[in-house]
């Protein structure tokens, strides 16, 4: 992890540099894993959604101290059912709630375009026959 000496100028351009490196296409699940334990709750939150997280850094975040980063995370919808289903647990309401909205519109997502191919497929099929 990048030191600092404390001094907010220096602690401020530690936290925009941490920020670039969690947004950045680039960035490797080894690096998103070193910024778990970022002291900014802004960086934690930006890897929350990042496509090149492990399932090990999302468990991470899950267990994060800040509501805000697991609040930020419950609106992943590539996160497992286990780690939704856990957060829809969370004991603060708005993290609990939003993973619950998620893991609905995850559900009808999946479900939807089933519905539709097999709609698509009665109408094929009445109109062939």
């Amino acid at each position: 992890m990048i030191a600092g000496t404390g001094d907010p100028s220096e602690t401020d351009a530690i936290k925009r540099r941490q920020l670039m490196i969690a947004e950045s296409p680039d960035a490797t699940p080894e690096i998103l894993m070193e910024l778990v334990h970022s002291h900014f709750t802004e960086v934690r939150e930006a890897i929350s959604d990042h496509f090149r997280c492990t399932e090990t850094i999302l468990v991470c975040l899950s267990e994060d101290e800040s509501p805000e980063v697991r609040y930020a995370l419950a609106e992943n919808h590539r996160l497992s059912f286990s780690i939704l289903e856990k957060l829809t647990h969370d004991e603060n309401p708005y993290v609990s709630v939003r993973a619950q909205r998620t893991m609905r519109r995850v559900l009808s997502n999946n479900v939807l375009p089933m519905e539709k191919r097999s709609d698509a497929n009665d109408s094929s099929a009445r109109a062939n026959a």
